[in-house]
C-alpha cells in the first residue's frame, strides 16, 4: 500500500478519493502553515512515497532531505 502524508486538511472528496484508490493517508493537524521543523518532525523516519504540502508551506532541500525515500512531492492549491 502506498503511503500518503498531507500537510494540513484538504477537503474530505480529496481524502476519500485517495483512499478509495487504495492509499494510506496520513494528514497532519495543523491548521496554519507549519514550519519547516514541524514538518521536518512528522516526516523523518517515515516511509511516505508522496508528501502533499499546500501551496503556502515552504519545501526546500531540508524537507526533501528528511524524507529521502519520498518520490512525489506535489503542492495542493488552495481554492
Amino acid at each position: 500500500m502506498k503511503n500518503i502524508f498531507i500537510t494540513r486538511e484538504i477537503p474530505e472528496c480529496g481524502i476519500k478519493m485517495l483512499k478509495d484508490k487504495g492509499y494510506n493517508v496520513t494528514i497532519s493537524k495543523h491548521k496554519t502553515p507549519p514550519t519547516q521543523k514541524e514538518i521536518i518532525k512528522q516526516i523523518e523516519n517515515k516511509n511516505y512515497d508522496a508528501i502533499v504540502p499546500l501551496l503556502t508551506d515552504k519545501i526546500d532541500d531540508k524537507i526533501f532531505d528528511a524524507s529521502p525515500n519520498t518520490k512525489l512531492f506535489a503542492k495542493k492549491a488552495t481554492i
